[in-house]
């Protein structure tokens, strides 16, 4: 039912409202994790080869905001 075009769109506003569950969550956070990392690793190899000075913690920490949070 939910693969139809129209009827699954309808069907899912209806009877299949959006809740967050850990799965998404879990997902959300390691893409969070996973992005932050790859830009901090970006981040510490320019800076090592331009002399500039390294990032102190609490500039490398990870900040998330509103998550969960429906619009």
């Amino acid at each position: 039912m939910l693969a139809m075009p129209l009827i699954g769109w309808i069907y899912e506003k209806i009877f299949a409202p959006h809740h967050t569950t850990f799965y998404s969550m879990d997902t959300a956070i390691m893409f969070e994790k996973s992005v932050h990392y790859a830009v901090l690793e970006v981040i510490d190899n320019m800076t090592a080869n331009k002399g500039v000075r390294a990032l102190s913690e609490s500039e490398r920490k990870s900040t998330m905001k509103a998550f969960g949070a429906s619009a």
